[in-house]
């Protein structure tokens, strides 16, 4: 993943927004998955290699490590204010942007509880481009050792999405495959461990809110990963990838 679209999709998660767009439905669900890929970037030695569990302190996961989590959002967020291409010859891409009063994420490892729980409102990107229709749901966690980028993306079939919308609940029940990914950044070393992983079952649930932090803790936060984003160059480029579902 880019370090320059990661760190703007940060700001663009901290970025003021307002509550939940009028015509909205709630939409929730529960998971379950399990861990298929996992990397670490090292920063000393600006590399990136594939490894099969994690010494991370606060990160002790490894492969087939199975998660159980759960999200919810509004299926009518605005746009978002980043560049929209809304309907070109090869298709939509879409971005919107939902507060955390009306979306959230939880996912966490059922043999230790490591993971992540979203302190800020989420983006999505809409597509019928590049992976078919599909849907990519993006926030964040931190606490006082990494900061944690959190992804859902779920992918359906052709013309699901076909006016670029947040998909709803019914829509959701007929998913061709999803998966999910958290990447740990540790703000101390500067090192990244990627966790990728495949959703096996998803339940209908009822939407749990996940409070929103202070406005000034964010915005530090944001000043944290642009020094992070600075010292990480172009080691991070490396750490796209995809898992195979």
């Amino acid at each position: 993943m880019k370090i320059l679209p990661l760190l703007r999709l940060c700001v663009a998660c901290i970025l003021p927004i307002s509550a939940a767009s009028a015509g909205a439905t709630p939409v929730a669900f529960s998971f379950t998955g399990s861990i298929n890929y996992m990397s670490l970037f090292t920063m000393r030695t600006n590399s990136v290699v594939q490894v099969s569990s994690s010494t991370f302190p606060g990160a002790l996961v490894q492969m087939q490590d199975v998660f159980q989590g759960n999200f919810y959002y509004d299926d009518n967020p605005p746009l978002g204010p980043l560049q929209q291409d809304p309907g070109t010859p090869d298709g939509f891409f879409l971005r919107y942007n939902a507060p955390a009063e009306t979306s959230g994420t939880v996912i966490r490892s059922t043999r230790n509880g490591v993971g992540a729980q979203s302190k800020s409102g989420a983006e999505f990107f809409v597509d019928d481009q590049w992976f078919g229709d599909s849907t990519s749901m993006y926030n964040y966690d931190y606490d006082t050792r990494f900061v944690k980028h959190i992804g859902i993306t779920w992918a359906f079939p052709a013309g699901t999405l076909h006016d670029g919308h947040v998909p709803g609940s019914s829509e959701l029940l007929t998913l061709r495959y999803a998966y999910f990914w958290i990447n740990f950044v540790d703000l101390v070393s500067g090192d990244q461990l990627q966790v990728n992983g495949s959703i096996d079952s998803m339940t209908a649930s009822t939407p749990t809110q996940i409070p929103e932090p202070l406005t000034p803790v964010l915005f530090g936060l944001a000043a944290v990963m642009a020094l992070t984003a600075r010292r990480m160059g172009k080691g991070i480029d490396k750490l796209e990838s995809k898992p195979s579902i």
